[in-house]
């Protein structure tokens, strides 16, 4: 069987995490069905999993039974302050692939600068290693914030595409906020 995943909701209806996409395997899926934890809302057309004894449909969304409690702000990572800035070296302006950027220290890490959301920007390699480098004169182009959860989460919708059209009326909500 192919490695198909399920999207995990949160016992509101709303995935569990959004940045990245709160998705696991059908075999975590069966697991959590199985201890109880977790109810197969939505299947997958044409795919089953068979026991010496039964045949299962595989979900492609379950639902927790229990409600869990989100984090109001998204983890620092590269991935996430790159989507932050939508893709956009924060000195030149222009739009780059992720492989293509770096992450600059607005105040540098060799200057006690530290990892943090208010201090990463998204740079193309030009302007972080040629341009700016350990300079502290260099100001981007927006002031890096902190974005909420469901900031960043939106951004992830825009440049995501959605694997399973099972998943849309669960997600497209961000959409029209």
């Amino acid at each position: 069987m192919k490695d198909l995943k399920v999207l995990e909701l949160n016992a509101d209806f709303i995935p569990l995490n959004l940045v990245p996409l709160s998705t696991i395997t059908w075999k975590e899926a069966f697991k959590k069905i199985y201890e109880g934890t977790a109810v197969p809302i939505k299947y997958y057309e044409d795919e089953v999993v068979h026991t010496p004894n039964a045949k299962y449909p595989v979900p492609s969304v379950i639902i927790m039974r229990e409600y869990k409690h989100l984090k109001k702000h998204a983890k620092w990572s590269k991935s996430n302050i790159k989507l932050r800035d939508d893709y956009k070296c924060q000195y030149c302006g222009k739009r780059f692939s992720p492989k293509s950027l770096t992450i600059d220290h607005v105040h540098p890490k060799s200057k006690g600068g530290k990892h943090s959301w208010t201090n990463s920007v998204a740079a193309c390699k030009p302007c972080n290693q040629v341009h700016k480098g350990c300079r502290t004169d260099m100001k981007p182009i927006r002031k890096p914030t902190r974005p909420t959860y469901f900031e960043l989460a939106k951004k992830a919708l825009k440049y995501k595409i959605i694997e399973n059209s099972d998943w849309d009326e669960y997600i497209n909500y961000l959409r029209k906020k």
